[in-house]
């Protein structure tokens, strides 16, 4: 049927074929995929959920597809109201390989900030993302974006509140701010003292956190 309606002329983006590449990648049909490619598809065109073909393989952990996309020039969107960066959403469901690569291709990607503002340092301290933090601000990630929202307060103190040494020190040792204050007026040490954390509080001042404030 496929066939038959690229043979009649039917295009592939627009309201009648708005999304085909999309729902191909979403079942993994790599013949319809391949097909869609062949008949000049928009590698870049999103679907009527305002996702992007790459974004799409990115979100179903396909490799392979997401190779093959890159390959036909395929690029990183950027974030919108409705839409992820497909990077963000690489990490968001664990499939780091993935978002290695996008890094790779995109380094931009590593302060493109999801739908909501959260930058992927923020959501990785957040979430407790040792590893993914450590490779984020070794990709160059910014402590502190220029543009703050709602949910972006300062991220030592995120760190703080998910009682994490490790996400506390790596913090500290690229140069985050210990006298910052959060969203609550709350200083990094102030919340661990409030929260009883010996070894973070321990670590805030050998970085000289100011106990005055």
């Amino acid at each position: 049927l496929l066939k038959a309606l690229l043979l009649a002329g039917v295009p592939l983006e627009g309201d009648m074929g708005r999304g085909a590449l999309c729902a191909a990648i979403w079942r993994g049909d790599m013949h319809i995929i391949n097909m869609l490619l062949d008949a000049k598809a928009h590698i870049n065109t999103s679907d009527a959920d305002a996702r992007s073909p790459l974004r799409v393989a990115a979100e179903k952990g396909r490799m392979d597809i997401l190779n093959i996309l890159l390959d036909a020039g395929a690029v990183q969107n950027y974030p919108s109201s409705v839409e992820e960066p497909a990077f963000m959403v690489a990490l968001k469901k664990g499939h780091n390989d993935i978002a290695k690569l996008l890094l790779l291709r995109f380094p931009a990607s590593v302060n493109m900030p999801d739908r909501e503002g959260l930058t992927p340092l923020a959501w990785a301290v957040d979430k407790k993302q040792v590893e993914t933090a450590q490779m984020l601000i070794d990709a160059g990630a910014k402590l502190y974006p220029e543009r703050l929202t709602k949910l972006q307060f300062d991220i030592l103190n995120t760190a703080v509140d998910r009682d994490s040494i490790e996400l506390v020190n790596m913090l500290l040792a690229a140069k985050a701010d210990p006298n910052l204050y959060a969203s609550d007026k709350s200083s990094a040490l102030i919340n661990a003292s409030i929260r009883g954390n010996v070894q973070i509080v321990k670590e805030l001042l050998s970085a000289r956190a100011d106990t005055e404030i």
